[in-house]
C-alpha cells in the first residue's frame, strides 16, 4: 500500500514540474528566452575579456631572426653555418581575447650572436619575448642550435682585369683600369688567407667593338688560390667604400687593326763586289700591325717607309739595313716602327 503511494506522488510531482515548465514558456516565454541568451552573451564576453583565461596556440616553422652579426664580427668571430634556414615550432599560452590576433611574429623569436666569445661548435639558445599583450611562450623546440664559429679577419685585395676572349677581325682590345682597383674582403681567417688575387676576365661579348672611344664595361670577379684555383665566396662579405659590390667596372679602348707584310718591301740597287753574291735576303719583322681609326686605315694599302732603297755596291759580307716605317697619322700605334733587312753575301762559286 505505502509502494503505490510513493509511485503516485512521484507522478503527481512530475505533473506539476510539467505543468510549470508549460506555464513557464506559454506565459511570456518569448521574455524569458531572451534574457537567458542575453545571460549567455553577457557570460561569453566577461570570459573574452578575463586575461587569466588562455588558450594554448602553436606555431609551425617559424624562421629565426638573426642578431648581433656585426657585434660578433668585432669581437673577431664570425658563424660559418647556415643562418638563413633555421626554423622552430612553438606553443604560447594566449590570453582568450587575443586568440585570433595573435601572430608568430609578437614573440621575437631570435638568436643572439653577440654573446658567442669562442671559436669552435658553439651551442646558443633561441630566445623569446613574453609579450604582456599576447602572452607567453611555454615550450619550444628546438630549444637551442649548434653554430661553427672561426676566426674572422678582414683584407685589402688589388682586383686586375684581362681579356680572355679572340678579338674579332680587324679590331684590338686595348685594355685601361679597374674601379675599384682595391676590394675589401672579410669572412673566416682560414678562407682570407687562402686568397692570391682578385681577377676578372673580359670576354669579347663585354666589348662594344663599333666604336673606337674609351668604354668601360661592368665585369663579375673572383678569388683565386695560388693554384688557380677559384674560391667560394659564400662566407665573404666583399664592399668599396662600404658598399657591397659583385662586379667591377672595367675601362677599355678598341681601335681598327690592320696587319702588313714587310716582305719584299726593300729595293736593292747596285752591285755586291767582284766574286761575291747575293745569296737571300731576309726581313725581320716579317709583319707589322697598325692600330688607328678604322677611316685611315682603310685607305691605307701597304706601309709607308721613309727610303725602301738599300744600295749594296761592292759588299763582300752580309749586311743589316734599318728601313723606318712612317706612321699613317699622329694617332698611329705600331708594333715597330724599324724593318730590318738583312742582305746575306757569300762568295759566288767557281762556274
Amino acid at each position: 500500500m505505502s509502494e503505490k503511494k510513493n509511485n503516485r506522488d512521484f507522478k503527481q510531482t512530475l505533473s506539476l514540474i510539467g505543468r510549470g515548465l508549460k506555464h513557464l514558456l506559454l506565459h511570456n516565454g518569448w521574455l524569458k528566452m531572451i534574457a537567458i541568451l542575453i545571460s549567455v552573451l553577457l557570460w561569453a564576453g566577461l570570459i573574452s575579456q578575463d586575461d587569466s583565461i588562455t588558450r594554448e596556440k602553436t606555431f609551425q616553422n617559424v624562421k629565426v631572426t638573426v642578431n648581433g652579426q656585426e657585434a660578433l664580427k668585432g669581437n673577431g668571430l664570425i658563424v660559418t653555418s647556415d643562418l638563413d634556414n633555421i626554423y622552430v615550432d612553438f606553443t604560447a599560452a594566449v590570453p582568450q581575447k587575443q586568440y585570433e590576433k595573435a601572430e608568430a611574429s609578437n614573440y621575437n623569436v631570435r638568436l643572439d650572436l653577440s654573446r658567442i666569445n669562442e671559436t669552435g661548435l658553439r651551442d646558443v639558445q633561441i630566445l623569446k619575448n613574453n609579450s604582456s599583450q599576447f602572452g607567453n611562450v611555454i615550450s619550444i623546440k628546438p630549444e637551442s642550435v649548434t653554430l661553427e664559429v672561426e676566426t674572422y679577419k678582414p683584407r685589402t685585395i688589388p682586383v686586375f682585369a684581362e681579356f680572355s676572349d679572340i678579338e674579332p677581325e680587324g679590331w684590338k682590345y686595348i685594355p685601361g683600369e679597374c674601379d675599384p682597383d682595391v676590394v675589401h674582403v672579410s669572412g673566416p681567417q682560414r678562407i682570407v688567407d687562402e686568397i692570391f688575387r682578385a681577377k676578372c676576365y673580359v670576354t669579347a661579348d663585354d666589348v662594344d667593338w663599333t666604336s673606337g672611344h674609351s668604354n668601360s664595361t661592368p665585369v663579375s670577379f673572383d678569388f683565386y688560390k695560388k693554384n688557380g684555383e677559384i674560391i667560394d665566396k659564400q662566407f665573404l662579405s666583399i664592399t668599396s667604400s662600404n658598399v657591397p659590390i659583385d662586379t667591377i667596372m672595367v675601362s677599355y679602348r678598341v681601335q681598327a687593326k690592320k696587319t702588313f707584310s714587310t716582305i719584299d718591301c726593300a729595293n736593292l740597287t747596285g752591285k755586291v763586289a767582284k766574286g761575291y753574291e747575293i745569296t737571300g735576303v731576309t726581313y725581320s719583322p716579317e709583319t707589322i700591325t697598325i692600330l688607328d681609326s678604322s677611316e685611315v686605315l682603310d685607305n691605307l694599302e701597304k706601309l709607308a717607309l721613309e727610303d725602301t732603297e738599300i744600295k749594296v755596291n761592292g759588299l763582300k759580307a752580309t749586311k743589316s739595313f734599318p728601313l723606318k716605317v712612317i706612321k699613317p697619322s699622329d694617332e698611329s700605334q705600331i708594333t715597330n716602327d724599324t724593318i730590318t733587312v738583312t742582305v746575306e753575301v757569300a762568295e759566288a762559286e767557281e762556274p
